[in-house]
């Protein structure tokens, strides 16, 4: 049977709340916060949801999973949602399970990569062009921040995600022998590589480029622009280089 919370003050409401917001408690409990009613149908239909959280009268599809369903009022959706005008439906979901296949062989890695969004929107262009992971180093957003998994949308499901250290990149790049390619201004023109069978890429942050201990050890690719633009977003920039050495 379905439970019911109107109350905004309820300590399950808090519970959830608190995932929206602090990292360490949301890394503790491995849940996170997912809205938006296609983005949950695409991936509760495979993945069920710890909770499902559904105001009255909001129709449930039919091929939605969860262990626990709770109506709530609008007040609640609210209160925990991370939208301003957030539908009405919340899904509780457990972090998405990733691991290292050995055919893995096309992986992006995001250094010190701040924006939330850039980052959501970076793990959807790698699952459309064919990268089975995306590693986040611990100086990058939290692949699981409101924000990054609002714009990373399912791909975040369909994607293996990893947080690493610079010395646990290298690593795994000399074991399984995958070249390491580092985006940066001064480098070798990307569209004058030919397209490796594996490949690691890296983006570094847009102010200050990639960590120096990367460039030393990859190999340095450049995007050539017309120089009175200056920069690339990196979105924009990272999605160039994706479709370009992608699997698809």
């Amino acid at each position: 049977m379905a439970e019911r919370i109107d109350r905004t003050n309820h300590s399950l409401v808090k519970d959830f709340v608190k995932l929206k917001t602090n990292k360490k408690y949301r890394h503790e409990q491995g849940l996170l916060i997912l809205e938006g009613k296609k983005t949950i149908t695409e991936v509760c239909a495979k993945f069920p949801a710890e909770t499902l959280l559904v105001c009255n009268g909001e129709k449930i599809d039919q091929s939605i999973k969860y262990k626990r369903l709770i109506y709530v009022s609008r007040e609640v959706i609210e209160k925990i949602s991370t939208m301003k005008n957030p539908e009405n439906i919340i899904a509780v979901v457990p972090f998405p399970q990733s691991k290292l296949n050995e055919d893995i062989k096309k992986i992006l890695v995001l250094d010190g990569i701040a924006d939330p969004g850039n980052a959501g929107t970076l793990i959807r262009t790698a699952l459309a062009f064919g990268w089975q992971a995306v590693v986040f180093l611990n100086n990058s957003v939290d692949p699981f921040n409101d924000k990054t998994v609002r714009s990373a949308k399912s791909s975040l499901y369909y994607t293996h995600i990893f947080s690493w250290t610079i010395d646990e990149l290298l690593t795994f790049s000399q074991e399984k022998n995958i070249p390491l390619w580092v985006a940066d201004l001064n480098g070798q023109p990307f569209d004058s590589i030919v397209k490796p069978q594996k490949m690691i890429l890296v983006l570094g942050n847009e102010a200050h480029g990639p960590s120096q201990t990367l460039i030393n050890q990859g190999h340095v690719l450049t995007i050539p622009i017309n120089p009175i633009a200056e920069s690339l977003n990196v979105a924009m920039a990272g999605s160039i280089l994706l479709q370009r050495f992608g699997c698809k």
